[in-house]
């Protein structure tokens, strides 16, 4: 803990110098859990600690106000694990942190929220809602319950995910491993995508899914480089990569803006830029940029296969 205001009441009793008694109550306001560059938390905290050397407890409530994680949820390094294997997630371990004869105590601590606790990176972006409990013995705690995580969003290079409801289980037969329960779509090009994620964080188990439907590799290629499927070579893919490199700029440097009146990012995501193969034999391909403006209809330039640019705007219909 860091600053506060706080109280300790209590104190032991000597009745028996072989067993003394312990009554201990610590009330403190905004005490200060956790601070660095990307993360601020703030608890009211009240607890109490009573009991003996035989046996004891740890009770009482924990209550986060102005909790606040100023990071982006990046999916990126999800959907493209490095070849080498990575540890992301490693229990915690508590031997020997608590002396005797405090470790063996009873614990039972609610935590939870007083004010929102929001995720956010330039703009607002979500919510983390915990309703937990702190239980096993102080020495050797396990933690169960529910995170929820609400309205959040997670960015990839072209496009940004939406999840309305995202869990975070805490459960007995696994303490410390968290269980994912986890959805989220984006709209990528002309594709709807579905993400499931699901199961123990160390095992990560992910599922795309879209509308038309794609292989979940041309997915992944989708979210990651902004590419359509089968459009990865051809005259015109070199000028389309390019392209893609300059909005992925635009992109980085769009989101370094917080404004509360125009979703920037949103705009960003309706902006696509790709490479179209020739309708003809012999063709060159086409070299393609789309604004979407509503469902369907787009504003679109390109340089066609016999070298004209041409602007207008287009409707699609999509009969399934």
């Amino acid at each position: 803990m860091a600053a506060g205001p706080f109280e300790v009441r209590g104190g032991v009793a000597f009745a028996d110098f072989s067993n003394p008694q312990y009554d201990v109550t610590f009330r403190g306001e905004k005490i200060l859990l956790a601070r660095d560059p990307g993360l601020r938390l703030r608890a009211n905290v009240d607890v109490r600690a009573e009991g003996n050397s035989s046996r004891g407890s740890v009770t009482g409530s924990v209550r986060l106000v102005d909790g606040r994680i100023s990071r982006r949820l990046e999916i990126t390094p999800l959907l493209s694990p490095s070849p080498v294997d990575e540890v992301f997630f490693v229990p915690p371990r508590f031997e020997g942190l608590v002396p005797a004869p405090f470790r063996a105590w009873k614990l039972d601590v609610s935590i939870k929220n007083e004010t929102p606790f929001r995720l956010v990176g330039n703009l607002a972006a979500g919510e983390i809602v915990p309703d937990l409990r702190l239980t096993g013995l102080v020495g050797r705690p396990v933690p169960l319950g529910r995170i929820e995580v609400k309205d959040a969003r997670a960015f990839l290079p072209f496009t940004t995910m939406n999840i309305e409801n995202g869990f975070i289980d805490f459960i007995e037969s696994n303490p410390w491993m968290p269980q994912l329960d986890v959805r989220a779509t984006a709209q990528a090009l002309d594709y709807d995508v579905q993400v499931f994620a699901f199961g123990p964080l160390n095992e990560r188990h992910l599922i795309l899914r879209s509308d038309p439907p794609l292989p979940q590799e041309a997915i992944i290629l989708l979210l990651t480089a902004g590419l359509p499927p089968g459009v990865y070579s051809g005259a015109g893919f070199g000028e389309a990569a390019v392209g893609q490199g300059g909005l992925l700029m635009l992109r980085a440097f769009v989101r370094q803006f917080d404004s509360q009146k125009v979703d920037l990012d949103s705009l960003i995501n309706r902006l696509e830029i790709s490479s179209v193969p020739p309708e003809y034999q012999g063709g060159q391909a086409t070299v393609r940029g789309r604004f979407r403006l509503w469902q369907g209809l787009s504003l679109m330039s390109e340089r066609d296969s016999f070298g004209f640019d041409n602007a207008g705007a287009t409707y699609r219909l999509r009969f399934r």
